[in-house]
């Protein structure tokens, strides 16, 4: 006999192992006959098909494996499939979005440049505008100074005019008021002069009593006269010290010289008027 070989052969003798090569079942021997298996060669005949079948479910179990292995790899395939598939959508959207950002910014850029170059012809047009309106500004003030210096003068004229105005009424007044007082003197003295006569020549005294009562009514009236005189005088430096006030009151809430000027011309006007 010869050993079991890997190629499927069995424990046949050797001059049988030609024909009966690559077969799994052991041949009749003789033919014909019954065949008769030695009971230590059983075993080693049923070793081969004990080995066949471990190796059949191992291939079973094996190849199990595999197709699971090959299902679990499709699934993960497919889910990485999915996931490239989501990924690559989102970066195309991502890329529409950085293209639209772009665009926007572009035109931001653009808009910013416009604005910036808008702004500086702006900001040199509102310079010269600046610059025109600080010389105009500058003259108006020179020629406001100019007219302030011109009003200060006026101004003093006029205090000085209506001082001398007044100085002139008060000594024509007391002139007056010395005339009227000489002429009471007068008056009192040819009273006294008349009464004098009547006592001493005691004649008509009727008549001198109607003309003593016409001298004392004359006094009356002048001293009536006296009075208004004297009232008058007040009413006039009332009057005049209200018209200081005016003035003073007319030069600083109007500002323009024009109304200061008329103004002045009222009040000279007023005065004249006034003495005459």
């Amino acid at each position: 006999f010869r050993a079991a070989s890997p190629s499927g052969g069995h424990f046949l003798p050797s001059r049988f192992a030609p024909m009966y090569a690559g077969t799994t079942e052991p041949p009749e021997w003789p033919p014909g006959k019954p065949r008769v298996v030695h009971p230590v060669a059983s075993r080693f005949l049923e070793e081969p098909l004990r080995q066949e079948s471990t190796k059949t479910a191992y291939a079973d179990k094996k190849q199990m494996m595999l197709d699971q292995l090959i299902a679990e790899k499709t699934e993960k395939g497919r889910l990485l499939d999915e996931e490239v598939a989501k990924k690559v959508s989102r970066s195309r959207q991502l890329d529409a979005e950085l293209k639209q950002l772009t665009t926007d910014m572009e035109y931001q850029r653009t808009k910013l440049t416009l604005v910036q170059k808008e702004s500086q012809a702006q900001q040199a047009s509102f310079a010269a505008i600046l610059g025109q309106r600080q010389a105009e500004l500058q003259r108006v003030e020179t020629k406001l100074q100019v007219l302030r210096e011109q009003e200060q003068a006026k101004q003093e004229q006029a205090k000085a005019y209506i001082e001398s105005t007044m100085a002139a009424l008060q000594e024509q007044q007391a002139m007056a008021l010395q005339d009227r007082k000489q002429q009471i003197a007068l008056l009192d003295a040819q009273i006294k002069l008349k009464q004098q006569e009547v006592q001493d020549n005691g004649f008509v005294a009727v008549a001198q009593s109607n003309q003593r009562d016409s001298l004392e009514m004359q006094n009356k009236a002048l001293q009536a006269e006296v009075e208004d005189l004297k009232m008058e005088n007040a009413a006039m430096l009332i009057t005049l010290e209200s018209m200081e006030k005016e003035i003073f009151t007319a030069q600083t809430e109007q500002k323009g010289s024009d109304a200061a000027s008329q103004k002045r011309l009222e009040v000279k006007n007023t005065i004249i008027k006034q003495q005459e």
